[in-house]
């Protein structure tokens, strides 16, 4: 999700871990009272151990973020995206009025072939807007029209709640516009999804939920 690391970002961040690693080894060593033993356990399998500190080390970056990143998803439309058509409640869709009013009403239709490319991440606390748009890349709005045609292609992939890029487990998806903040989301009881808009009113969106930004 976003840049990657400059190379002057990197050292910094080796060197963060670096101190890390210097100032826990001794305490996680004291743990053990075969010296031997640990380094009989440890002598040739590098691999597996830098693997498992691979894990270790991303869990403890992630509980120490914001958003974590969850990937990187392209779109392309099969067929001519129609928002007034598409954005309308029948089984398995619920379109509240406010999106209509807020998004639908001002987006155009986007033809077939129209490619989307958009990052996801996962919400690692109870955040407000302010909060989860500060964490997010500069550029992370959407316009109208690329939320209606990319939401309608997520939804119509996974219309029976499937996995995918949407969440299927109750949980917030968010696409911010400059206008509002859309909210997608399954209702598992019925396997409807839901489609809405909130204003940045300060409200927390619960950990565990997902925000998607146009990939930079």
């Amino acid at each position: 999700m976003g840049t990657p690391f400059a190379l002057g970002q990197l050292n910094r961040l080796q060197n963060d871990v670096n101190i890390a690693v210097a100032t826990a080894l001794p305490k996680v060593a004291e743990k053990y009272g075969d010296p031997k033993a640990v380094l009989r356990a440890i002598d040739g399998r590098g691999a597996v151990l830098a693997e498992r500190m691979e894990m270790a080390l991303e869990r403890a970056i992630n509980s120490m973020l914001d958003l974590a990143p969850r990937g990187t998803h392209t779109v392309t439309l099969a067929e001519r995206h129609d928002p007034g058509t598409f954005y309308q409640t029948r089984e398995g869709l619920y379109v509240y009025g406010d999106y209509r009013s807020r998004v639908v009403a001002n987006a155009k239709s986007s033809e077939a072939g129209t490619t989307m490319k958009v990052d996801c991440a996962e919400l690692m606390r109870d955040l407000n807007d302010e909060e989860i748009e500060s964490a997010l890349p500069k550029n992370h709005l959407f316009d109208g029209t690329t939320v209606c045609a990319l939401v309608a292609d997520l939804i119509a992939k996974q219309a029976n709640g499937e996995d995918g890029p949407l969440l299927n487990n109750g949980r917030a998806n968010l696409l911010y516009t400059a206008s509002c903040v859309v909210l997608v989301f399954l209702r598992a009881d019925h396997r409807e999804w839901r489609v809405g808009t909130y204003g940045r009113d300060g409200r927390r969106w619960d950990a565990g939920g997902r925000v998607f930004s146009p990939a930079n």
